[in-house]
C-alpha cells in the first residue's frame, strides 16, 4: 500500500500537458489506461487509491474513476467539447475570465 501510495506521487510529479495548453477531455475513453490520461489531462489536484478503485480529481468538479487502471467512468467540464470533436482554443472572452 505505501509503495502505491509513493508510486502515485512519483508518477503525479511530472504532468506531460504544458501550463496553457486545453485539456483533451473529448479524448477520454472507457479503457483508457491511467497513463494514457495523465498525457491528455495532466497531473490532477487530488488521488484516491482504494482496493482497485482510482479517482483522479481536476479542477471544476472534474474527475476521472479507474477500475483495475483502466477509465471506468468520468466527469468533463460542461464546456467540453463532446467526445470525437475536434478540440479548439480560445481566449474567453472578458466576462468569462475568472480571477
Amino acid at each position: 500500500m505505501l509503495a502505491e501510495s509513493l508510486l502515485l506521487v512519483v508518477l503525479g510529479a511530472a504532468s506531460p500537458v504544458a501550463p496553457g495548453e486545453p485539456l483533451r477531455w473529448s479524448e477520454v475513453r472507457v479503457g483508457l489506461p491511467r497513463e494514457q490520461v495523465g498525457e491528455l489531462l495532466g497531473q490532477p489536484l487530488l488521488r484516491n487509491a482504494a482496493r482497485g478503485y482510482e479517482r483522479w480529481i481536476y479542477d471544476d468538479g472534474c474527475e476521472v474513476q479507474f477500475t483495475r487502471g483502466t477509465v471506468s467512468a468520468w466527469t468533463a467540464p460542461r464546456n467540453a467539447p463532446p467526445a470525437g470533436a475536434p478540440v479548439s482554443r480560445r481566449e474567453p472572452a472578458p466576462s468569462e475570465r475568472r480571477l
